[in-house]
């Protein structure tokens, strides 16, 4: 058995199930976005605390993808009512960021019934969704260009994560935060996704080392490729203690895949 083949037998046979209760993103190399920096178009998606009016708890990020249209995870907006949520955009600071309120969504699942045979499956493997903001955000902030690349493309490659979760010493869950994280070959991902029953044209896995995972509340951030700052990815998950690749790897919805439900709402 050559290297390549045990490495990846090693990962599949020490995969562990679908984790949720991590912080929020973690890693030695995640570092705060300046507030002069890009990526003003990566959002933030909080629960409305009901003295206030003003976001109380992020949920989780999304990214701008027209003057009125949010892309973030379908898991974000199960069982939320949207008049308790509010859309943090335009700076890299929660509290430079002016909020939008949310007038309607729409999933990819609920786009396409004929593939759902399994509501709760079907939302796992299509963790995609698009809120509609009650207002037309300042065209400053321009949506990003999808990506043209396939998977194959993108193998070994490095791509920014981005999202509003916090380091390991917490300081900083007010801003945004990126991390570069290297594209894992389609094999590993083949593994991963048979053992989880997905189909890999729908998914992109990444790993960096030193670590960096995403956490609920980066879930619905977008994975951009580094050379040409296209939008590739949607964060959707981690896989924890994956073996040779541990403490995990972090999966993501591939765009490329969606790209005609995006297209609907996104400027050409």
């Amino acid at each position: 058995m050559d290297g390549k083949l045990l490495i990846l037998n090693i990962l599949f046979g020490v995969l562990c199930l679908y984790g949720l209760q991590a912080e929020p993103l973690t890693g030695e190399k995640v570092e705060k976005i300046s507030r002069s920096a890009s990526f003003k178009q990566v959002v933030s998606i909080s629960h409305i605390k009901k003295k206030t009016g003003r976001g109380d708890t992020q949920i989780c990020s999304g990214i701008l993808i027209s003057p009125q249209h949010v892309l973030t995870t379908e898991r974000c907006l199960l069982n939320e009512d949207l008049g308790g949520l509010v859309v943090y955009i335009g700076s890299a600071s929660l509290r430079g960021s002016k909020p939008y309120y949310l007038c309607g969504r729409i999933s990819y699942s609920q786009q396409n019934v004929e593939e759902t045979v399994n509501r709760a499956l079907n939302y796992e493997i299509h963790d995609i969704a698009v809120v509609q903001l009650c207002e037309v955000v300042d065209m400053s902030v321009r949506g990003p260009h999808l990506s043209k690349s396939t998977i194959t493309d993108l193998e070994g490659k490095q791509a920014i994560m981005i999202g509003w979760g916090k380091t390991d010493d917490d300081n900083l869950k007010y801003y945004k935060t990126r991390a570069t994280v290297t594209v894992l070959p389609k094999e590993v991902c083949q593994l991963i996704t048979n053992w989880r029953s997905f189909d890999t044209d729908r998914l992109i896995c990444t790993f960096a080392d030193p670590h960096v995972l995403a956490t609920p509340r980066d879930y619905g951030g977008p994975l951009f490729v580094s050379h040409s700052n296209s939008l590739a990815g949607l964060t959707t998950g981690i896989y924890e203690k994956s073996g040779v690749y541990s403490p995990g790897v972090n999966i993501h919805a591939n765009l490329t895949f969606y790209k005609d439900f995006i297209h609907q709402f996104s400027i050409p």
